[in-house]
């Protein structure tokens, strides 16, 4: 499975490169580049609700396997596209759009095969070598994606993209495991699989509040990675190639971390371990904003990157822990949907708020409310217990009223 991440990342990064190159250069410029990439959020938006439920109905493995074989068989089309010289801006949207398509039965089939093929005590360390393939095929990808495209053309890129992700979905066939699915979760309709999902995540406490106060930080957290290009050029002066560093700095934070977390116990109390990491990312935020230092801000970026790093890590972990495993890929679904979702607004909200402040302000007030957010953790396992009392209490009044027939 982690080869079959790594490949399938790394030309996930390289085709990225690859897209917005195509786009730029041959297609309309900046135009173009803008229309392409509102097609990636947009099948995740869409299809998030089905996608989880029919993740939930089918074997993991095969769902890893055919998303991966039909992107690359995309990508040969694409290239035989460019090699005939026929491809527009529409036709790279439709490919984009189904890139994402196939990405959103990816991702939570991914999250949910993850606790099938490990023990339990071992997937602290399972989602860390995850993350860990992850992060490092983003920088692999993105790092030489650039210099791929420069050596062997678009087209050629493309090509190899192809090739990454066949072989990508190749590794997921030699994944050997055991998985039993219920008969009510394949027997049950689309629209009652969905609403039946919707509820489950609503009910389960842990799950809904893990996910809202994800949701929250994100969309305060990712303004940094918006106004970063132009803390770099205005405040730090370091032109692009020093943008370039200090946006691989959080990138190199998050892979270090999993690599760590892959190898260092896992961590008992977690709530409080999230709650310090949040409250300390805030603090990292307004930081950032205040510093006038280039080398401060990449250590600072390099920290950022650690402890979000970490969080995903341990989200993913505590989710894939409480969730039922009927339900996982609905689940894994509605959390990458409103992340989805969330994130165009955060940006609005930031355009907004730069309009009343100036840009050290608004990331030195981001931090303290990143900060405030990150103590909600503390709530969950009081919100946790509450609703354990609450069902304890039911079923001991169900008892008497049972004895008392």
């Amino acid at each position: 499975m982690f080869l079959s991440i790594l490949l399938s990342t790394i030309g996930g990064a390289i085709f990225f490169v690859s897209i917005v190159w195509t786009a730029a250069s041959e297609l309309g410029g900046a135009s173009s580049v803008s229309l392409v990439l509102s097609f990636q959020a947009l099948p995740l938006i869409i299809t998030a609700p089905f996608a989880g439920l029919f993740v939930d109905k089918r074997e993991k493995r095969k769902v890893l396997f055919w998303a991966s074989f039909i992107d690359g068989l995309a990508l040969v089309f694409m290239t035989l596209l460019l090699h005939v010289g026929v491809l527009n801006v529409w036709m790279l949207c439709i490919i984009i759009f189904v890139q994402q398509f196939l990405a959103s039965f990816a991702g939570p089939a991914g999250s949910a095969f993850i606790p099938l093929i490990v023990k339990d005590e071992d997937l602290s360390k399972a989602n860390s070598i995850v993350t860990s393939a992850s992060m490092l095929a983003q920088l692999i990808g993105l790092g030489v994606g650039g210099i791929i495209v420069a050596s062997l053309g678009v087209k050629g890129a493309v090509a190899l993209n192809a090739a990454l992700f066949i072989i990508s979905a190749l590794f997921a066939l030699f994944i050997t495991y055991k998985e039993e699915i219920s008969k009510h979760v394949v027997d049950t309709t689309v629209l009652h699989g969905i609403k039946d999902g919707f509820k489950y995540a609503w009910k389960k406490v842990e799950v809904k509040w893990l996910i809202f106060l994800e949701i929250a930080l994100d969309f305060f957290g990712l303004a940094l990675f918006a106004v970063l290009p132009v803390m770099a050029k205005d405040v730090l002066k370091v032109g692009a190639q020093g943008y370039g560093v200090l946006q691989t700095m959080s990138s190199i934070g998050s892979l270090m971390c999993g690599l760590a977390m892959a190898f260092l116990p896992e961590v008992k109390r977690k709530y409080l371990a999230m709650t310090v990491a949040n409250v300390t990312l805030g603090v990292i935020f307004s930081l950032i904003g205040l510093s006038t230092s280039s080398v401060i801000v990449a250590m600072l970026l390099f920290i950022f990157g650690l402890l979000v790093g970490y969080d995903n890590i341990i989200i993913s972990l505590i989710l894939q822990r409480v969730t039922d495993k009927d339900y996982r890929g609905r689940v894994f679904s509605f959390r990458s949907m409103l992340d989805n979702i969330i994130r165009p607004l955060g940006y609005i909200f930031l355009n907004l708020m730069l309009l009343i402040l100036s840009m050290k302000q608004v990331v030195v007030t981001y931090g303290i409310v990143i900060s405030i957010i990150g103590l909600g953790y503390l709530l969950i396992p009081y919100f946790t217990n509450k609703e354990l009392s609450k069902a304890d209490s039911c079923n001991s009044g169900q008892e008497i009223g049972d004895v008392s027939k």
